[in-house]
């Protein structure tokens, strides 16, 4: 299944953030403003990718968002050792605000 339709459903409860069609997301528009940490996917998160989302922003409503924003459309297309870009929240709820429909 296709991330975009299931980050609706993770993505904070708050209305301004209410995206209705995720298919629509052009993440080629995403800007990384404040910068970004860059983080080297381990062997746990391979598997559990929604721990990335946790370990920086205290929240899994973002593991998917994180994923799109790197080209990750699967997450079996995460290997071991891929250096990721994890934005800043700022950035992603600037993101999500701009693009609500």
């Amino acid at each position: 299944m296709d991330i975009r339709y299931t980050l609706q459903n993770t993505i904070e409860e708050d209305d301004d953030y209410t995206i209705y069609d995720l298919t629509t997301l052009d993440m080629s528009k995403f800007k990384f403003t404040n910068g970004y940490y860059s983080h080297t996917v381990t062997q746990q998160e391979r598997i559990k990718p929604y721990m990335i989302s946790y370990i920086y922003y205290g929240t899994v409503a973002y593991e998917n968002l994180i994923l799109l924003i790197n080209n990750i459309e699967d997450i079996w297309e995460l290997p071991v050792g891929t250096k990721i870009r994890v934005p800043k929240l700022d950035d992603l709820k600037k993101f999500l605000k701009d693009n609500r429909k």
